[in-house]
């Protein structure tokens, strides 16, 4: 995501909020429960999600999370969140406009939902935080890079635009949460050198599952946190009851990773621990155990292994971004499609394999985020190129995504889309048949302009007909 406007943001804010004094319809909204839609008073377009915790009243302030999902589903957010929103006591909001490959309306949306909340709502201004998924995470660790009006950033599924890194002190704190299985795993990892060169605070929190919003007990422990570090510089009351026990929590959970053979799990705990609460909690004793715990063969084996996968998957992450950067500058014609898909599918075939029959758990993981890496990239860069109208290129693209991903009816249909541009008729009814077959349901992308050199074939009205009449299987 490439936030081209982002640098000005909060001096976009400030007249915003000028016009909006007292605009807010003056209907409060209900406490407890996720309100999926509400519309800004300045800009009805502009809508998002919301969840106020169910102590919420105007009589002080509450911190505040602004959302966005890479597909404008701003309630996915508030859902997973709601319940550590409500043990917290923070209000979620997230935006139903905001989506991938669109940085100017996604900027819109940010704009819009901070003046309209911040009207409706008593916001704590020392406890503003953004949260995003894979390029919603980009925009909101973008918007916290450029702005010091927020407490710190929640990167799920990716971590920071080549344009908006990390830099003195900003983003003021950094939680990133990330998927075993997630192809951006390794830009997760990599981020702690920027992080800790740019004197930012951060976590990471993993969990077992792939490129995906977080299960939602990931945010009781980034929640738990952010209130930690909020304790920390002052911008909460002191709670020792609550310090003591989430540090005995965190002692708990890496003397269990080391019990079960997770050295470097433990490992990182313990050094987690020992950061957050030094000066505030007596940590001599996770010292110690840090201490123990790294001078036992199996950590260094453990650290050993970990050292020789991260750069297995270095190497071959640089040789794939290498023949995707071929593709985008080599001259290519239709001929030229079938050559290159093969060779691509077997390489994802390769993947698959070795993600299916290791008897690693990490190499498993590994194989499984470079699959995913391959096929979400090529369908990624194949949604660029058509809007481009380089729709041989876009079509290359989306028979690589299809090598990993042959049984997804939206790309079958995106296929068939980008071969009827390109007059290939043969094809494109091919892999729209393919895309009903597996499940394709919307009759109203039958009307698109893309498919109107179709009209003619009867092989393409045969398809629409079972669309539109229904008999097409769930």
């Amino acid at each position: 995501m490439r936030i081209v406007l982002a640098a000005g943001i909060l001096a976009a804010f400030l007249p915003v909020f000028a016009t909006l004094t007292g605009a807010a319809d003056g209907v409060p909204l209900p406490a407890g429960q996720i309100v999926e839609s509400v519309a800004c008073s300045e800009d009805p377009g502009q809508t998002y999600s919301i969840y106020l915790p169910s102590t919420y009243t105007p009589d002080r302030n509450w911190p505040v999370i602004y959302s966005f999902d890479p597909g404008a589903r701003g309630v996915l957010p508030v859902q997973r969140l709601q319940a550590a929103a409500e043990r917290f006591g923070y209000i979620v909001i997230g935006s139903n406009v905001s989506r991938n490959f669109e940085p100017k309306l996604s900027l819109a949306a940010a704009n819009a939902m901070w003046a309209d909340s911040h009207v409706r709502l008593a916001i704590d201004s020392r406890r503003v935080y953004t949260l995003g998924f894979s390029g919603g995470a980009r925009l909101a660790a973008g918007l916290a890079v450029v702005s010091q009006d927020f407490a710190g950033v929640i990167a799920c599924g990716a971590a920071f635009d080549p344009k908006h890194l990390p830099r003195d002190g900003r983003p003021a704190l950094f939680a990133g949460i990330v998927g075993l299985e997630d192809m951006n795993y390794p830009e997760l990892r990599d981020a702690e050198n920027r992080l800790r060169d740019a004197r930012v605070p951060y976590r990471l929190f993993f969990f077992d599952g792939g490129h995906d919003w977080p299960p939602a007990d990931i945010f009781l422990e980034v929640l738990a946190w952010l209130r930690v570090r909020a304790i920390r510089a002052g911008a909460e009351v002191t709670d020792p009851v609550f310090l003591q026990a989430e540090c005995q929590r965190l002692s708990e959970s890496a003397e269990r990773a080391w019990a079960t053979g997770r050295p470097l799990e433990a490992g990182r705990i313990y050094a987690a621990l020992i950061e957050d609460f030094s000066g505030v909690l007596d940590t001599d004793y996770a010292r110690a155990r840090l201490e123990q715990l790294r001078g036992e063969s199996a950590y260094r084996q453990a650290e050993k292994k970990e050292r020789r996968l991260r750069l297995d998957e270095n190497g071959w992450l640089v040789k794939l971004d290498g023949r995707f950067v071929r593709i985008r500058n080599t001259p290519m014609s239709i001929r030229s499609i079938d050559n290159a898909v093969n060779d691509w599918c077997k390489q994802i075939a390769g993947f698959r394999h070795r993600r299916d029959t290791s008897r690693d758990a990490d190499e498993r993981s590994l194989y499984h985020r470079l699959h995913e890496f391959v096929w979400r990239r090529a369908y990624e860069e194949a949604v660029l190129f058509a809007r481009q109208q380089e729709y041989v290129r876009a079509a290359l693209l989306l028979e690589i995504a299809r090598c990993g991903r042959p049984d997804d009816p939206n790309l079958l249909f995106s296929l068939g889309k980008a071969y009827a541009r390109l007059q290939e008729e043969e094809r494109a009814v091919r892999w729209l048949s393919e895309a009903v077959n597996h499940g394709f349901q919307n009759p109203a992308a039958w009307d698109d302009p893309a498919l109107a050199g179709l009209d003619h074939s009867p092989a393409f009205q045969a398809l629409r007909q079972r669309i539109t009449s229904g008999s097409v299987k769930p």
